[in-house]
């Protein structure tokens, strides 16, 4: 484990424990200097998480501004015997287990992290030679008895959807944990991870009573000394520290180790009483609260940085029951700072340098988490469990609730339609008495469900069924009482005509009883469920709702409770199968009866199962009656698109009436006016009518060629290219994906875009015309990235492809961009050579695009070399030629290269007249949208607008906002 030693700080002295030995001396130096380390840190950290620089200067600016301060950090505190004595320590061969002690407040929030002892070059937190934590006396320290393994961890996301506070993205965050908990779920240990759907306190202590858990994990919004929670309702709850840890302490099993996936968790405030959670903060609060160990985060941390770290964190806690957190937690920090330091500079999270952000408080130094099991750990049973759905619950809730508590659940089969309706039964305030009464008995059966319940004298079919019900009605209102009724197939109609969308109980009486219920007795809660919707006569007041697919991180949840199956296993059935829950039952109940070995054994049972799953949902009789067209086209969209997706149906009846009665039938979900068919039946759908499937695609892609597509225009290209593919369109979809990624190189988004390319491949042959322009794609971006011998290798064997299959148009496209680079490093006379090569070849093919870029770049070329004159000269021909082809975007990025070059110039002037005009083309353009950004780009290191942080994904559904970005910058 290592030696253990103790450093121990305050404002006048500086001690030094380690091996009975103590060391002291008072800090000397400027404490202003470390603030002004403090503030550089700050600045350039929001610059280097911009991702848009088409370089790595604001990184390694910020790694700078990092080493400067650790720096500064040992020579104020540790230049003197206590540094001595800490350097011949660390040189004894031995890892050090050191705690950082610091009571002071002014000085506790300090990133001791970072600090770098004087005559070394690493910070305490990447020296091998260290494992680092913050040590704080507990006024009540708990005993830590490790219990038996496997590791067990409790996930918690609390996200408020009510009050007017900043809602996480509930799903989002629930994704990045399965992801965080994969290793170590799947990684051979057998770790167990169960997520609580509430985020509430009261939710956390009941789960943790129920069992032994090693580790709860929170993620939550948060400020110093709180934790913003949420309460039944939804609204937020604003959980202090001592709340926190009361409930903590009261479930009887404390988890030894709290992780606080939350902003600021480990900071305290820089005002108020010293004694309060909220100025020493909550890691350090619960730590003398008595909770053992906490790791919480010092500032805001990259989602991707997160997943990974806590990941390999799970993952190294899993595989051995010796690991005790610190050592997990210092081997996973070090390794990924390793890796990102020797990445390629596209690489995912390159630029996110977080290493020092995440910190472990613990009361003494911590011991393992939990002991081997005492025999083999024995594969659990594989169980699905009701999943998710948190949104509708809330609201069905507030129905039940309201003064016209009437609710009708309706569903394909099998997706769980009785199962939210227990799980609605069982949230319901005040306990009442739910009575379950079937509907193929007609009025009586209910009655008779009914008295049988409550304990009432049976109607026995004399007189009216509505003075009965009338006379028991006090009964029911002062129960309470919950009816909770299933209408099967078999007491269901469809709908009498084309033009109508509801089904119709085929026991007219029957009907009448449930309107009778809602208006004899209107406070009394009624749950009516079935798989279609069905009308009821009169003017009854119910709540409809239908109960689509899960959410795809809810559908996740449910594949990682298929514990009998590898994660490739519960991956493949992930994407066959969506959000059914009845599926994942039923290859529950397969899985666990023996092992399954090889992918055609889980393709035989995902088969089998989705054929029983459409069976039982009686999918044939509903098909005959469905608008197969209309449905199709539903079921090759990946996402949930509005009504203007779809063309109205050739029989006459109108488009919103058609998808209505798809709806009733529960062949199509519809949610907030989006439609989508579930990825098990969009499977069978398109399985069924392959011949129609590619115009079905098409009409898909026109959609989102659309101005009115959702979403950002990045992403609708990116459905635009899935359906074209689809569709047997490959070389429309390459286009398209290279219109994909010149618009995420616009922005920066190399990893992204090198993502997309590197997929691409896998669609056409090796060696052909296609596939060299993939690879020159990828040259591209590693111009952007500043690697041109990477960028020069791709562009050679794009090269070698073009010349191999004669095509000339090609051949110099990539002369271009490999004389370009000759020039970049300096070889000018052989740039030039191959630039004039590009320049007559192109003339030869009369190729005015070609010649359009070849101006541009020559143009480039000049201004490199400040030959300010040639320079503009170029570029306006290349201008004239754009502008003649109507190509907006290009036109739009040689203003910026005019804007550029008046810059160079010092003409402020006319750069912002140049800028102007790129932002006027990419206001009215959106193709040009994302070139504009570099203008965004160009000002942000030196503008104010940098401490407004990260530039958003390109497919985020914002449109036009970089234009209005670069628009302030020139206007303020």
């Amino acid at each position: 484990m290592g030696v253990p030693a103790r450093l121990r700080i305050t404002a006048d002295e500086v001690a030094f424990e380690h091996v009975g030995v103590m060391s002291r001396h008072r800090p000397g130096g400027e404490r202003a200097e470390i603030d002004a380390e403090l503030r550089a840190v700050a600045k350039a950290r929001r610059r280097a998480g911009v991702g848009t620089v088409a370089t790595d200067e604001p990184v390694e600016r910020y790694v700078a501004a990092l080493d400067r301060l650790g720096n500064r950090l040992g020579e104020y505190f540790l230049a003197g015997d206590v540094g001595a004595a800490l350097g011949v320590a660390l040189r004894a061969g031995e890892v050090l287990r050191l705690a950082v002690e610091v009571e002071d407040p002014v000085l506790a929030d300090l990133p001791w992290e970072m600090t770098v002892l004087p005559g070394e070059s690493e910070p305490f937190a990447l020296d091998r030679r260290v494992q680092v934590f913050r040590a704080l006396s507990a006024r009540s320290q708990m005993a830590t008895v490790p219990t038996a393994g496997p590791l067990r961890i409790l996930a918690v996301v609390a996200s408020p959807e009510l009050g007017g506070v900043t809602r996480l993205d509930y799903e989002a965050e629930v994704d990045r944990l399965l992801s965080a908990t994969d290793p170590a779920v799947h990684g051979g240990q057998g770790a167990e991870f169960e997520k609580e759907e509430w985020g509430s306190l009261a939710a956390i202590e009941a789960r943790l009573r129920s069992g032994t858990f090693h580790v709860l994990h929170v993620t939550a919004h948060a400020a110093p000394g709180l934790l913003v929670l949420e309460d039944d309702e939804g609204y937020p709850d604003y959980v202090s520290t001592a709340r926190f840890a009361a409930s903590l302490l009261s479930s009887g099993h404390v988890p030894p180790l709290v992780v606080l996936s939350a902003c600021s968790t480990g900071l305290g405030m820089k005002a108020g009483s010293e004694d309060s959670d909220e100025f020493r903060g909550m890691a350090r609060e619960l730590i003398r609260h008595g909770v053992p160990t906490v790791l919480a985060m010092t500032a805001s941390v990259n989602d991707l940085y997160a997943t990974q770290l806590a990941g390999m964190f799970y993952q190294l806690l899993a595989a051995d029951p010796a690991v005790d957190p610190l050592t997990a937690f210092t081997q996973a920090r070090q390794d990924l700072e390793q890796a990102r330091a020797q990445a390629e500079r596209t690489a995912p999270g390159w630029a996110q340098v977080e290493w020092w952000v995440p910190t472990l408080f613990a009361g003494a130094d911590p011991g393992p988490l939990y002991m081997p099991a005492e025999r083999p750990v024995t594969q659990r049973t594989a169980r699905i469990p009701f999943v998710g759905r948190r949104a509708n619950l809330r609201t069905l809730k507030r129905v039940l609730e309201s003064q016209e508590p009437h609710v009708m659940l309706h569903g394909l089969g099998g997706s769980g339609v009785r199962s939210l309706a227990n799980a609605l039964a069982e949230r319901m305030s005040g306990a009442p008495q739910i009575v379950r009464v079937r509907c193929d008995r007609g009025v009586g059966g209910v009655l008779d469900c009914i008295a049988g319940a409550l304990g009432l004298a049976p109607w026995l079919g004399v007189g009216s069924w509505f003075r009965y019900l009338d006379a028991i009605r006090p009964v029911l209102q002062n129960g309470p009482v919950l009816l909770l009724a299933n209408v099967p197939d078999a007491a269901l109609l469809p709908p009498r005509t084309p033009g109508e969308a509801d089904w119709l109980l085929a026991d007219e009486q029957l009907s009448w009883f449930f309107t009778a219920w809602t208006q004899l007795t209107p406070t009394t809660p009624l749950v009516l469920t079935a798989r279609r919707r069905f009308a009821l006569p009169g003017t009854p007041r119910i709540h409809r709702h239908q109960v689509g697919p899960l959410h795809p991180v809810e559908a996740r949840l449910l594949a990682r409770r298929l514990a009998t199956l590898d994660a490739d296993a519960q991956s493949r059935i992930l994407r066959a199968v969506g959000g059914h829950p009845g599926i994942y039952q039923r290859v529950a109940m397969r899985a666990s009866q023996g092992p399954l070995v090889g992918n055609g054994t889980v393709d035989r049972l995902i088969e089998s199962a989705i054929d029983e799953a459409a069976d039982v949902a009686g999918l044939p009789d509903l098909l005959m009656d469905a608008d197969w067209r209309l449905l199709l086209d539903v079921a090759v969209f990946r996402k949930p698109v509005g009504a203007d997706a779809f063309e109205a149906p050739d029989s006459g009846v109108p488009l919103g009436t058609a998808l209505d009665r798809l709806c009733a039938a529960g062949l199509v979900a519809r949610a907030d006016d989006r439609y989508l068919v579930d990825r098990w039946l969009a499977g069978l759908l398109l399985w069924m009518w392959p011949a129609d499937v590619a115009d079905a695609h098409l009409r898909a892609a026109a959609y989102w060629r659309g101005d009115d597509a959702p979403g950002s225009p990045t992403a609708a290209l990116l459905q635009v290219r899935h359906h074209l593919k689809e569709a047997g369109e490959l070389r429309e979809a390459l286009l398209v994906n290279d219109q994909i990624c010149r618009a995420m190189a616009d922005l920066g988004w190399w990893s992204d875009a090198h993502f997309f390319y590197k997929e691409a491949r896998g669609w056409v042959r090796t060696g052909s015309a296609d596939a060299a322009r993939i690879e020159r794609g990828i040259g591209d971006l590693w111009v952007l990235a500043g690697d041109d011998t990477e960028a020069q290798r791709y562009f050679d064997v794009a090269l070698t492809a073009f010349r191999r299959v004669g095509d000339e148009a090609e051949i110099v496209g990539t002369l271009r961009r490999l004389g370009v680079l000759a020039i970049r490093n300096g070889e000018k006379s052989e740039g030039q050579k191959l630039l004039t090569q590009a320049r007559d070849r192109g003339e030869a093919l009369g190729a005015t695009h070609g010649i359009a870029e070849l101006y541009r770049y020559f143009g480039l070329a000049d201004l490199q070399q400040a030959n300010y004159t040639g320079a503009e000269t170029q570029l306006r021909r290349a201008l004239a030629c754009y502008e003649a082809e109507k190509d907006h975007r290009s036109s739009c990025l040689v203003y910026i290269d005019i804007g550029d070059l008046y810059r160079a110039r010092k003409l402020q002037y006319e750069a912002n007249a140049a800028y102007g005009k790129a932002l006027s083309i990419a206001s009215t353009h959106p193709s040009a949208a994302f070139a504009a950004a570099s203008i965004f780009q160009r000002f942000l290191p030196a503008h104010r607008l940098g401490a407004r942080g990260p530039v958003p994904h390109p497919t985020a559904p914002r449109r036009r906002t970089w234009t209005e970005a670069a628009h302030s910058v020139l206007d303020g």
